[in-house]
């Protein structure tokens, strides 16, 4: 479709990554809520979280993760 270079085929190809991306916020927002759950059912008071601000330029070999959401 990119090769064609039309509208019609820059609006498909956009609306395809508009489609993956909420997708991917419904799974990270389903992860969230399962792990609320879960400190719900455990009665845990405090849920901890770590600094991830360039978790990419600290990781080893963080090239094949890249593409995960932290």
């Amino acid at each position: 479709m990119q090769q064609s270079g039309t509208r019609s085929a820059h609006l498909s190809i956009q609306s395809m990554n508009d489609r993956e991306h909420r997708w991917m916020q419904d799974v990270l927002h389903c992860a969230a809520n399962q792990i609320l759950e879960e400190a719900r059912e455990h009665d845990c008071t405090h849920i901890a979280f770590e600094n991830l601000a360039d978790i990419r330029k600290r990781m080893t070999g963080a090239r094949r993760f890249h593409a995960w959401a932290f």
